[in-house]
């Protein structure tokens, strides 16, 4: 009875442990572009910080509702500076990890950013706010921002914007740019 047990937890905790990969077929239900070229936001994606989600993979969804919309994207592989962050209006930090927690998720996890990036000025990290001329929005789960597959190829799982119970995600990721740049 327990190899039975012990056989159907394997069993049912196995999807879990399956690696996560983007949905190459989700395709955005917005197709109304907010923003003309002239006047479109400029939205940096941190790749610099050995993050999980980056636009050539499971942050891609993300990025093709964003270029639809009209915004400009681009991929940051450098660590921020000043200057960088004088030229972006948006910066998106999706999973950033320091280098040693990369294959090691244990405590203690080490800041993902250097004390110049952290103390990068005119730039926080923080809750939904208001700050002097800009605004702030940090999540706790980038997975909504983007649409993966979990699992088996014959029992995979649809995870973030292509989830059921998830339909309203696409426009709330917009709303979300949107209130940035204060379309909104």
């Amino acid at each position: 009875m327990k190899k039975l047990l012990i056989g159907c937890l394997w069993l049912m905790s196995n999807p879990l442990f399956a690696e996560q990969i983007v949905d190459a077929n989700f395709t955005p239900k917005n197709t109304v572009k907010t923003f003309q070229s002239q006047n479109a936001p400029k939205v940096t994606l941190d790749a610099a910080h050995f993050n999980f989600h980056t636009l050539d993979d499971r942050y891609k969804p993300f990025g093709k509702i964003l270029e639809i919309n009209g915004f400009n994207l681009t991929q940051s592989t450098t660590k921020f500076s000043k200057e960088q962050l004088d030229k972006t209006d948006i910066l998106v930090i999706a999973n950033a990890l320091n280098e040693k927690n990369v294959k090691d998720w244990d405590l203690p996890n080490f800041s993902a950013f250097s004390r110049a990036e952290i103390d990068a000025e005119g730039w926080l990290q923080g809750a939904t706010l208001e700050f002097h001329k800009g605004r702030i929005a940090v999540f706790g789960e980038a997975a909504m921002f983007t649409a993966q597959l979990s699992g088996e190829k014959d029992q995979q799982i649809k995870m973030g914007l292509n989830a059921e119970g998830a339909e309203q995600n696409e426009q709330f990721l917009l709303n979300v740019m949107h209130w940035l740049t204060r379309k909104i």
